[in-house]
């Protein structure tokens, strides 16, 4: 038995092609192998748990995976959240008011979805976020929302 009893591994581009739900039949192997010897496997992973479900089903992962960049321990089979520190509404509306002046779209809610930012009412935002992950045009409207998100802190 080995002394080892768990691997955390990322999940694009270490288990699958970035943002994909591809596994190769290699990767596949080595994670049955590896679970074949007692040792346990858990995806740590910046995705949620709607983009890592294919991945972790593929795999055959069913224990604990921490998600959304370490906003969320989630079952990897029933989906349940076990943990979560996510940001609270208000937070999430001062970072999103920020995001509006240089980013174009947004996701900020548990759904995932992207929404253009110059169309949403800070008021319409209700739940704790997971994230706030938003799309810019530019580098340097990248490193100006940084800036002024830094100056928050």
């Amino acid at each position: 038995m080995s002394e080892i009893k768990l691997v955390l591994s990322d999940m694009d581009d270490t288990l699958a092609p970035h943002m994909q739900n591809e596994v190769s039949s290699v990767v596949r192997q080595a994670v049955i192998d590896v679970e074949r010897r007692g040792i346990e496997i858990a995806v740590v992973t910046g995705r949620a748990y709607i983009h890592a479900k294919g991945v972790l089903t593929a795999l055959g992962i069913e224990g604990p995976c921490v998600l959304d960049g370490g906003a969320t321990i989630v079952d990897a089979v029933s989906a349940e959240i076990l943990w979560k520190q996510w940001l609270d509404v208000q937070t999430t509306r001062q970072i999103t008011n920020v995001l509006k002046k240089y980013c174009s779209e947004a996701y900020l809610s548990s759904s995932y979805e992207m929404q253009p930012l110059n169309e949403l009412d800070l008021d319409q935002i209700h739940e704790d976020a997971p994230c706030v992950f938003a799309v810019a045009e530019t580098i340097d409207q990248i490193r100006l929302a940084v800036a002024e998100l830094d100056d928050m802190k």
